[in-house]
């Protein structure tokens, strides 16, 4: 079972339908998430570069009446989630490319172009079941690289979301490189926490 601010954050996307609201996370799930084990493992690009924590923190500051943020210096792109068990895996480099915010129904994130995570990821499908004995994912639609910056605390059109990140100053795109890693995230973290295992 994903993370609920990361199966928020990856599965749900966006729509553009008059009337669409950001979605709040479930208490009932989110008790039920607590309640289980503590560690949830994922491989991530871990992103350290301190331009990338600036946008992050100053688009949770543009929406921060709605918003619950990620913990700080957590910046992360989710590359594949892996289950309560971890995998075997060595770090592997990829490029990123971090443009403008963006929003989810659930969660708000910066885009992020990365052709070797998708890369990765077709490979990775190819090899499943026979070479790799991960579980899968629990998506509800397509994968989006992205960088999360927090998940919604209330209901708000998400129109109103965009009109406030399109007031936020042009984005130029951040090219970086950034290390796939296995990491466990906190269940018990209401941020997200998680560490590099």
């Amino acid at each position: 079972m994903p993370s609920p601010r990361d199966s928020a954050a990856d599965s749900l996307a966006a729509t553009s339908e008059p009337g669409s609201v950001t979605q709040v996370l479930d208490p009932e799930v989110w008790q039920r998430w607590r309640s289980g084990p503590r560690w949830y493992y994922a491989l991530a690009a871990v992103v350290v570069d301190p331009a990338v924590e600036q946008r992050r923190v100053a688009v949770a500051a543009a929406l921060s009446e709605w918003l619950i943020p990620t913990g700080p210096k957590q910046a992360h792109v989710t590359v594949r989630t892996l289950g309560f068990e971890p995998v075997a895996w060595r770090p592997h480099r990829v490029d990123l490319r971090v443009g403008k915010a963006d929003t989810f129904t659930a969660a708000a994130y910066l885009a992020v172009a990365s052709p070797q995570i998708l890369e990765l990821r077709e490979s990775w499908d190819a090899a499943a079941p026979t070479q790799l004995d991960w579980p899968p994912e629990d998506r509800t639609g397509p994968y989006l690289p992205h960088v999360t910056v927090g998940t919604y605390r209330k209901v708000v059109p998400l129109a109103t979301v965009r009109d406030r990140l399109a007031q936020l100053p042009p984005a130029r795109e951040l090219h970086l490189t950034a290390e796939i890693q296995q990491i466990a995230i906190d269940t018990r973290s209401p941020v997200g926490e998680w560490q590099i295992v």
